[in-house]
């Protein structure tokens, strides 16, 4: 994590499944802050899904449609997309990527980046393998 120490100093919240190489003991010693609690990071996930948005268009009366409104805070905008919050990027662009064509995502690029690279790849994954 020495890329993480060079950043503010601010805290930091990691899932464990982001974790894909070797850990290296380093026998550094960290002084975890008095107010690192469960209840601490839950509120401060909290507060990150809540600020964070993506707007995506949708096919009308899609299984994509159907399971994103059902999501916690999904809201349709007038022009018809919906807003989803989200407080990671990557497990939102795996989940926009499962519904493959009902799903076009608007903003942030961020998302929408991720999101083509991971059809990009699937598509890369399955060229040539279909029977004739």
């Amino acid at each position: 994590m020495l890329g993480d120490r060079s950043r503010d100093g601010g805290r930091r919240t990691f899932l464990l499944s982001r974790i894909v190489g070797a850990v290296t003991v380093t026998g550094e010693i960290v002084d975890r802050p008095a107010d690192a609690t469960a209840e601490r990071s839950l509120a401060d996930l909290e507060e990150l899904w809540e600020k964070q948005t993506a707007t995506v268009r949708v096919d009308p009366n899609s299984d994509a449609e159907t399971r994103l409104l059902k999501r916690r805070g999904t809201t349709r905008t007038d022009d018809g997309s919906l807003t989803v919050h989200w407080s990671d990027r990557y497990l939102l662009a795996d989940e926009l990527a499962s519904f493959g064509p009902e799903v076009e995502v608007v903003s942030p690029d961020s998302v929408r980046s991720l999101v083509r690279e991971r059809l990009t790849t699937l598509i890369a994954d399955h060229e040539g393998s279909h029977s004739a």
